[in-house]
């Protein structure tokens, strides 16, 4: 049988942690005054509450994971993870979800950017010039 709430705890620490990744670009937009600002700190909110309201599903439990917790927890945090780090590229609406989604499944896997940069033309428009 599954234990859920230790799934969700550990599920809400690394949504968590994608979130405070988000805030990078977002401070460097603000910084740099470029555009964009916008699109990653809403994002990076947006996945922190995700991860806090699994934190408090999660509760005060004992992390005693089976080998069924760890598989569901692998596959939720490869799919819920691509979900929420895809938010910034379809608040730009330069892409699509279906396609920013799979682009971050790709890059879990390693080999994302070439095939975003074949299919569509966020990238180059967003690239400042040097």
């Amino acid at each position: 049988m599954i234990s859920y709430k230790p799934v969700f705890l550990v599920l809400g620490f690394l949504l968590s942690k994608l979130a405070l990744f988000m805030y990078i670009p977002f401070l460097m937009a603000v910084v740099t005054g470029t555009q964009g600002a916008l699109d990653f700190g809403l994002s990076a909110i947006i996945t922190h509450i995700g991860g806090l309201v699994c934190v408090a599903i999660g509760g005060k439990t004992s992390l005693a994971l089976k080998v069924k917790d760890a598989f569901l927890i692998t596959t939720l945090v490869w799919v819920l993870g691509s979900a929420f780090a895809s938010l910034p590229f379809v608040f730009i609406n330069e892409i699509s979800f279906t396609n920013a989604f799979f682009w971050f499944i790709a890059a879990f896997r390693g080999k994302p950017l070439l095939s975003l940069r074949r299919s569509n033309r966020c990238l180059d428009s967003h690239i400042p010039s040097a």
